[in-house]
C-alpha cells in the first residue's frame, strides 16, 4: 500500500479550492471538479507540495462536517484490491469496491478500522 491521498470534507469545492489557493500559494489543480454518481459526491483533485488532497463535496460528508472535522480519509494505493482485502484484518466494509470517476474507473473501496478510521483503497491502473 502506497499513500496517495488525503481525502477532505467541504461544504463547497470552489469556495474551498479559492481558500486553499490563498492560503498556499502554489496549490495546484490536478482534475476538474467531477459528480460520482457511485459515491454521490463531487470530487476534485489538488497537490501542493507533493501532497494530494481530493476535496469532497456532498451528503456523504456533511454529518463530518457538522462535527468540525473536515479531514474524511486516507487513500492508498494498492496492485490488488481484492488480494489486499483479503490480506488486511478487523476492518469493517463501508462501501463496496467500484469504478471512481475521478480515476478513470479504477475501482476504489471504503473500509473502516477501529485505529485508522476511513481508508479508502485505489486500484493501480
Amino acid at each position: 500500500m502506497i499513500f496517495h491521498h488525503a481525502g477532505i470534507a467541504v461544504n463547497n469545492i470552489e469556495d474551498a479550492v479559492e481558500s486553499l489557493r490563498e492560503s498556499f500559494p502554489g496549490v495546484e489543480l490536478l482534475s476538474d471538479a467531477v459528480f460520482d454518481e457511485n459515491q454521490n459526491v463531487r470530487l476534485i483533485l489538488l497537490r501542493y507540495k507533493g501532497l494530494v488532497m481530493e476535496l469532497i463535496e456532498g451528503e456523504t460528508v456533511k454529518k463530518i462536517l457538522k462535527k468540525g472535522q473536515p479531514h474524511y480519509h486516507n487513500c492508498y494505493e494498492v496492485s490488488d484490491i481484492d488480494k489486499t482485502l483479503m490480506e488486511i484484518k478487523d476492518y469493517v466494509l463501508v462501501k463496496a469496491p467500484c469504478p471512481a470517476i475521478l480515476f478513470d474507473g479504477r475501482r476504489v473501496v471504503f473500509i473502516y478500522h477501529s485505529v485508522l478510521g476511513l481508508i479508502e483503497l485505489l486500484e493501480k491502473g
